[in-house]
């Protein structure tokens, strides 16, 4: 339990932070060194794409002080891709099915400064590729990214069985703003799969990720 020393806490300054993936500790208070935090590449299962997950809270942003109650309402730090597909025209018929779904030249790593509680561009990011949760039965797929501004776009690649053949379909995700991937946000993109290309594809941001 806490003992207050005062019982005014308007100078009491609380952060809190998640463990960040691979990371065993993190940065001192008064370390100026940020951190490098990743995410998994592989977040084809629903638990890899939790562990790449990043949470924060300050005093200013999500915490309060009720009483002696020190009370943390945590807000998601990094990007997410969400996709929902579908199969139209000629293939709505036949007999096709998602495989797999990944989302090639994103950003998997960067830095960010426990002492200040924002990113750090003290780091130098870091690209590659990432292979997305899939849940055929719903037709999405989703992954977890670090956030930032693509001077390339990122590929989504979805590879496919149609009617016993093996298919492969690349889109770009374009954004339609300069602001790149925004920290907390999650990108909502859906696509149609026709015979010979995906279509209709498009990037919309949400307000906020789904609690």
């Amino acid at each position: 339990d806490l003992l207050w020393a005062n019982e005014s806490h308007n100078n009491v300054k609380v952060k809190a932070i998640t463990s960040p993936y691979i990371l065993d500790k993190i940065d001192k208070i008064d370390n100026i060194n940020p951190m490098t935090v990743k995410v998994c590449s592989d977040q084809k299962t629903n638990e890899n794409v939790k562990k790449s997950d990043l949470l924060g809270a300050t005093s200013d942003n999500g915490i309060t002080i009720e009483g002696d109650e020190i009370r943390i309402s945590f807000s998601h730090l990094m990007s997410k891709l969400y996709v929902v597909y579908k199969f139209e025209g000629e293939l709505s018929g036949a007999s096709a099915s998602v495989n797999s779904v990944s989302l090639e030249n994103t950003c998997i790593s960067g830095g960010y400064s426990y002492a200040s509680m924002d990113f750090s561009s003290d780091v130098m990011l870091s690209y590659g590729n990432i292979e997305m949760f899939h849940n055929s039965t719903e037709k999405t797929a989703e992954c977890i990214f670090y956030p930032y501004i693509p001077t390339e776009d990122p590929t989504l690649v979805i590879k496919t069985t149609i009617n016993g053949t093996g298919k492969t379909f690349r889109c770009p995700v374009s954004l339609k703003n300069d602001s790149g991937f925004v920290s907390g946000k999650r990108y909502k993109m859906t696509i149609s799969i026709t015979g010979t290309s995906v279509v209709d594809a498009s990037v919309v941001a949400v307000k906020d990720w789904e609690t």
